[in-house]
C-alpha cells in the first residue's frame, strides 16, 4: 500500500507500508505470475529437498524403522549394562580423538 501526500503542494511523498497480505505475495509472487517469479514454488521441490538432505547426510527415518527387530538396540529400559557402558565409552573416546 502506498499513501501519497505533499508537504508544500509542490513536492509529493510517497511512503510504502506491508501487510500480513503482502507476505505471501512476497514469499511467493502472485497466482498468475510464472514458476520463475514464484521463489518458493521454484526453489522447494521434491528433488531439491533430496538433494539438500544428501548433500548434508540428512535421511529422515520412521518410527517403525527405528523399532525393527533387526535395529541394534544397546541401551534397555534399565540402562546400559556394565559392557556396554565400557563399549560405548570407548566409541565415544574414539570419536573425541
Amino acid at each position: 500500500m502506498v499513501d501519497s501526500h505533499s508537504n508544500d503542494g509542490k513536492t509529493e511523498v510517497k511512503t510504502a507500508t506491508l501487510s500480513n497480505d503482502d507476505i505471501s505475495r512476497i514469499i511467493n509472487g502472485r497466482p498468475d505470475d510464472p514458476i520463475e517469479k514464484k521463489p518458493f514454488l521454484l526453489c522447494a521441490t521434491l528433488r531439491k529437498i533430496f538433494n539438500s538432505w544428501m548433500k548434508v547426510s540428512f535421511v529422515p527415518i520412521i518410527y517403525n524403522a527405528l523399532m525393527h527387530k533387526k535395529v541394534l538396540h544397546t541401551l534397555d529400559e534399565g540402562g546400559a549394562s556394565i559392557d556396554m557402558t565400557v563399549k560405548l565409552n570407548n566409541v565415544q573416546d574414539s570419536y573425541q580423538r
